[in-house]
């Protein structure tokens, strides 16, 4: 069994070092004998894939163009086949290797004729990345794709929103990146990027999506960070922007919950304290949690429980429990006897 994973790393590792990318195998130089026979050979070529292309045969068209491409790269035709091949690669569902071709053919010229079409595709391979599609390991072909691609699909998301700041496709590479980020867990910055989107395009239709987002975003990182007062606050200014922006929309309710949410969540943090030292039977203790839980958040649900609590325990009052503190500070002071 030992043997078998060795011969099967050892074959992986020869397979990296020796593996050609998605590109077709290719020689490392091709003379020609004259300017004409290069031109034929890249005429010729490039017609073929455009052939290919127009029949939907994109992996015979993919052959052809990257032909075009590898040998003579600084022509306008290998500019023109660098786009065909990146639709090639994203029909074939070689997302990875479909976003460098774009990226090529837009780096390849300042005035592209395809721009506004290759940023599009470039935006739809994020969303497929998004979406949980994987990328080939150090992009080799012929292994399986399993690297993900959620970090590819920021950066193209980035270069979405450089490439048409203006445009509606910004918007949706915005609020899409606000989405990944938060699915990642990555709340502050997905946070950021719907406050970008609020505050450059403030009147469009996906803000109040934005506003409840961020809402949402805040109660997620509450449950990871415990009792952190600059969340519950953020969340509360959320929701009066929210309200001073869109006064008649209705999901302002559903922002405002979020709210509520927060502080329940707080809330019972403070009475799970209270639980322990209850069970710990240090009820002096228990009976301070409870009473905090009750002050920071009275309008909870869980201020209710805890006052019941804190009644079953002969706490009935703040200044019963007040007045048992200091009790026991009175009762700790050291004795002094007189000389």
């Amino acid at each position: 069994m030992r043997r078998g994973l060795i011969s099967l790393l050892y074959f992986l590792i020869a397979l990296l070092l020796s593996s050609p990318s998605l590109h077709a195998l290719k020689p490392k130089s091709k003379n020609f004998k004259s300017q004409e026979e290069a031109d034929h050979y890249l005429t010729k070529h490039y017609n073929l894939g455009c052939e290919h292309y127009g029949c939907e045969s994109w992996r015979a068209a993919s052959s052809e163009f990257e032909k075009v491409i590898y040998y003579f790269p600084c022509s306008d035709a290998a500019t023109d086949a660098s786009y065909y091949l990146g639709i090639c690669y994203f029909k074939m569902k070689e997302y990875d290797f479909a976003n460098e071709e774009f990226s090529n053919y837009l780096k390849a010229s300042q005035h592209p004729p395809f721009f506004q079409d290759a940023v599009e595709y470039k935006f739809c391979i994020a969303e497929h990345f998004k979406g949980g599609r994987k990328k080939h390991p150090f992009k080799i072909r012929y292994l399986p794709k399993w690297v993900s691609g959620q970090q590819s699909a920021l950066v193209i998301y980035d270069e979405v929103i450089a490439c048409l700041p203006n445009h509606e496709l910004a918007i949706q590479a915005l609020y899409s990146k606000g989405n990944l980020l938060k699915k990642m867990r990555e709340y502050r910055d997905s946070i950021e990027a719907y406050q970008t989107l609020i505050r450059r395009f403030p009147r469009h239709e996906i803000v109040p999506a934005c506003y409840l987002n961020i809402a949402d975003a805040y109660v997620q990182q509450s449950a990871l960070e415990f009792q952190n007062p600059d969340i519950l606050a953020l969340a509360e200014l959320n929701v009066r922007k929210f309200k001073d922006d869109f006064p008649r929309d209705e999901r302002t309710a559903i922002a405002a919950k979020s709210v509520s949410l927060i502080k329940e969540l707080y809330a019972k943090g403070l009475c799970d304290l209270g639980l322990f030292y209850e069970r710990m039977k240090q009820f002096d203790a228990a009976a301070i949690y409870f009473q905090s839980s009750i002050e920071e958040f009275p309008d909870t649900q869980v201020a209710a429980f805890c006052r019941s609590r804190l009644m079953s325990l002969g706490y009935e009052s703040r200044s019963s429990l007040l007045e048992t503190s200091v009790e026991q500070e009175e009762c700790s002071e050291p004795l002094i006897t007189p000389p």
